[in-house]
């Protein structure tokens, strides 16, 4: 059975342990940021400037693309109930497959817009 000076001397142990954490952690921060200060004001060091048209460029392309994803999740979406409809109502087979493929068709359409503004991106300066 534990008794409140055990409980009081884990607390008192816990804080230690906390307290040496806190004091690492803001040894490290000081030295990241003593760090960050020193090659900030150091202009003798030439560096790479990463942030170059290409670099947008290709950033833009990938966001672009982004809308390909909601396309084929919206795809699948629709296939899967158009399954799910013919499972209920199989006499109305052409009409939910055309009303399927039309569908599918106009989603298709924003992933081709979404590819052609990713190549434009990348390709045309």
């Amino acid at each position: 059975m534990t008794t409140f000076i055990d409980l009081f001397t884990n607390l008192a142990d816990a804080s230690d342990k906390i307290n040496s954490h806190a004091n690492n952690i803001h040894e490290s921060t000081h030295a990241i940021s003593t760090i960050v200060e020193k090659t900030a004001l150091d202009t003798t060091t030439t560096s790479t400037n990463l942030f170059t048209p290409a670099f947008g460029a290709g950033v833009g392309a990938g966001c672009a693309m982004l809308g390909a994803t909601g396309v084929g999740i919206g795809q699948g979406y629709t296939a899967g109930e158009a399954v799910d409809g013919l499972a209920r109502n199989p006499k109305m087979m052409s009409k939910i497959r055309s009303t399927m493929l039309i569908g599918a068709a106009i989603a298709e359409s924003s992933a081709i817009y979404a590819l052609i503004i990713s190549i434009l991106l990348i390709f045309v300066r």
